[in-house]
């Protein structure tokens, strides 16, 4: 049985066909963020995810540690999971 996540953030090395299989196991999922942390020296790809045309797959490159990104969140007024609905959201609406 698929679990009944609605978001979920995912970081590290991961290919295109893991993100895919993600997407087809949890048909409740509104929300998958994909966080490549390296740098493009490192190994990290420009098209990471490009060929998945999901668009609850959102993409992003954060060089902070995600727990620095998170707690900083109330400070600046920012919410992870808000920013992130919001890029969903505007690829829905075109």
């Amino acid at each position: 049985m698929p679990p009944n996540l609605t978001h979920l953030s995912l970081s590290g090395i991961l290919d295109e066909g893991f993100i895919q299989a993600v997407l087809n196991f949890c048909p409740n999922l509104q929300l998958l963020v994909v966080n490549d942390s390296r740098k493009v020296s490192e190994g990290a790809s420009h098209d990471l995810g490009t060929k998945i045309k999901d668009k609850r797959l959102v993409k992003t490159r954060c060089s902070a540690e995600h727990s620095q990104y998170w707690s900083r969140g109330p400070q600046w007024g920012g919410d992870f999971w808000k920013v992130c609905e919001d890029i969903r959201d505007s690829r829905q609406s075109r």
